[in-house]
Order: C-alpha cells, then sequence, then structure tokens
C-alpha cells in the first residue's frame, strides 16, 4: 500500500517487480480519506475478505461517507489492473470476523465500518440529505419487516434492495452479504 499522493508510478514499478497486489493513489489525497480508506481496507483484510473486497469496501466507504466527495472513491486504484485479486492474505475464523467488527464499532472516528459490501455500488446510490431512496425498480423502497434499523443492516435476506441511512446520508445498496455498522 503506498499511501501517498499521486503514487502511481511508484505502484506501476512495484507491479513491474512482482509485487501481486499494490494500492496507490491518483490523485493527491486528503488524511481524512486515508484514514477511512484504510480502516476499512484492513478492517476487510482482517475479518478474510480478498483483496479484491477489501479494496471495494474502502472504495465504498469513501462513497457513502457524508464528508468526502464521491470523487474521493475514484482516488485510490490496485494494480495491477485487470487481475484477479483474488487471493485471501489474513484467513480467519467466524468468531475472529466477530471480534474485529466489535473493533470496528468501537474505534472512535470509524463511521465506515463497511467491511463486507455489495459490488456495484455507485455515487449515484448514495445522496445527501433526503432521508428517502428508491427500490429495485426506481420507485420508493420500503424497508421489509424485520429489517434492522437505520445504521445497523445485516444482509439476510434475499430483497432486491436495502434502505440503509447514514445519519444525512441513505445509500441504496444492492442486496448481497454485507455487514454495516454505525458507531454513532
Amino acid at each position: 500500500i503506498l499511501n501517498a499522493c499521486s503514487s502511481h508510478a511508484a505502484g506501476t514499478c512495484f507491479v513491474d517487480g512482482g509485487v501481486p497486489h499494490v494500492i496507490c493513489a491518483m490523485i493527491d489525497l486528503r488524511d481524512s480519506w486515508s484514514r477511512l480508506f484504510m480502516r476499512t481496507l484492513y478492517a476487510a483484510l482482517f475479518q478474510g475478505q480478498t483483496v479484491a473486497r477489501a479494496f471495494e469496501a474502502a472504495s465504498v466507504a469513501l462513497r457513502c461517507d457524508p464528508d468526502v466527495p464521491c470523487t474521493a472513491a475514484g482516488a485510490f486504484c490496485l494494480l495491477p489492473e485487470g487481475a484477479g485479486h483474488d487471493e485471501v492474505l489474513f484467513p480467519t475464523s467466524a468468531q475472529e470476523a466477530g471480534v474485529v467488527a466489535t473493533w470496528m464499532a468501537q474505534t472512535p472516528g470509524s463511521h465506515a465500518g463497511l467491511l463486507q459490501v455489495p459490488r456495484g455500488i455507485s455515487c449515484e446510490d448514495c445522496t445527501p440529505g433526503s432521508g428517502s431512496s428508491s427500490g429495485a425498480e426506481g420507485g420508493p423502497s420500503s424497508r421489509p419487516s424485520g429489517t434492522p434499523s437505520a445504521g445497523s443492516i445485516d444482509s439476510g435476506s434475499d430483497d432486491a434492495r436495502e434502505e440503509l441511512e447514514l445519519g444525512s446520508l441513505t445509500c441504496c445498496l444492492p442486496q448481497q452479504s454485507y455487514t454495516f455498522r454505525d458507531p454513532r
């Protein structure tokens, strides 16, 4: 991980040297973006996620944070491009994963504990302020009965989409395996 502004050229050198997974920055970074990205990335890695899924989790955390511009998620890149990045660096048991999730929820300033995330979230999926979102067909969504309240989502159903409210930010997430905790 090259956690420095505009480190893409250096990242390419690492790839040329045979490093299988390199995370670097395409643009200038803010410290707050890096902290959020790295916290989420490492939490996902230590939960036994693949490099690709951990990178995706960190990118989603940036996209859905109301204090971070949507373009910040594109600041980081995973090299080499087009590689599978399906390696699990830290295999864990379910019990160990729970310890990491608990630690993340208690970490001061950790408000985007996206540890396992759905694929394909884009900036259009996050809308500031409105407190509402669209359902799978673009119309209003309603929270299915038995769904956890805002800030605590645990995907266990097969519903097409789930509404996730983060303070003044609402995200419509495609339903897949993910866990979100908002420790505020």
